[in-house]
Order: structure tokens, then sequence, then C-alpha cells
């Protein structure tokens, strides 16, 4: 018998492998987290290499009461720059120790308690 989380995670499985770009399947992946977290929104972003080689941030999805109001970010955003060190971990930023230019890139509809920050890695490399 399937628990409801590995329902979730076999539906979500199944949606990827038929998504055809990876806007799509960040689509699918944030909408999973947020249906996992009650009352929360998600955004999904990539770390790409910027023209001074420097890391950009480009939002690819966005679910939830969020919208994106900066496609992309510097490498150099304060609450992005620690997932640049060599073992990323996830952040939790509790919301009133954050300054409004820190989140100036979401359109965040109503108050919120914290944000958070997940690092996807593959083979040890931030993706």
């Amino acid at each position: 018998m399937k628990n409801t989380l590995n329902a979730a995670a076999v539906e979500t499985a199944a949606l990827l492998l038929t998504a055809p770009d990876a806007a799509s399947r960040a689509t699918h992946i944030a909408s999973a987290i947020a249906d996992l977290i009650p009352d929360s929104a998600c955004a999904i972003y990539r770390v790409v290499a910027g023209d001074d080689g420097d890391a950009v941030w480009t939002a690819i999805a966005a679910v939830g009461d969020i919208s994106i109001q900066q496609v992309n970010l510097q490498s150099g955003t304060r609450l992005f720059l620690p997932l640049l060190d060599e073992s990323p971990s996830a952040l939790v930023y509790p919301a009133a120790e954050l300054r409004r230019e820190d989140y100036a890139h979401l359109s965040v509809a109503r108050s919120f308690a914290s944000l958070a920050y997940v690092p996807l890695l593959r083979e040890e490399n931030l993706v």
C-alpha cells in the first residue's frame, strides 16, 4: 500500500518523464513541493555562468502566492551567496531577519514566516 508521499513522488516522476523542457520540469517540481508544505509557495532557480563568468541565478518556475519580478539575479545576492559554497546546504531565513530588498526579486502576495533555499545537487554540483 502506498503512502501519500510515495504516491506524490510517483506522480511527480511520471510528470517529469513527459515534460518537454526544463521549465516544465521545474514547474512540476515546484508544484509538488508546494503541495507537500501547507500554505507555501515555491520558486525554482537555475544557476548558470553569466557573460562575465560570474554565476547568475535564473528563475525558471514559480507556483503559489508569489511571482518572479526579476528573472536573473547576480551571484552576489546576499541570500543566494551561501549556496555557492563548496558544500551548499539548505538555508532558512526567518521573515523578521529579512529586509525587503533581500527578496525584491519576488512579488509576495501576503505575509510570510520564512524563506528557505534548498540546493539541488547533481554529483555534488549545484544545478
